[in-house]
């Protein structure tokens, strides 16, 4: 499995919607065990495309209070699904989403 390399958003980006994030991986937690191995193969791709923008986003706007949750993030995706299993690898990176969207939104209000 190829190694995961983040890189920042660039300044010009849109700003990443949480709750659609955070609905997605919840969904692949509710819903992986009846998912098809390809329907599975997906959520795990869109998990993994998730945190590859959410942990430079939470480094740089959380700094060091994001660091217990994107180290685990990216032990996770390091990991890959053969130590795991598919199912629970793919919903390991799920819950690191919604653990990095809760961190980020809250942060957010708190700036608001």
């Amino acid at each position: 499995m190829p190694e995961f390399t983040a890189r920042p958003a660039a300044p010009d980006s849109l700003p990443l919607d949480f709750a659609t994030m955070a609905d997605t991986a919840q969904h692949l937690i509710d819903a992986g065990g009846q998912m098809s191995a390809a329907g599975l193969d997906t959520g795990t791709l869109a998990m993994r495309g998730h945190l590859a923008l959410l942990i430079p986003e939470a480094e740089d706007r959380l700094g060091r209070l994001a660091g217990a949750g994107a180290e685990e993030a990216r032990q996770r995706l390091a990991a890959g699904p053969d130590v795991l299993g598919p199912l629970r690898y793919a919903r390991c990176l799920a819950r690191s989403v919604i653990a990095l969207c809760t961190l980020l939104a809250d942060e957010g209000k708190r700036d608001a």
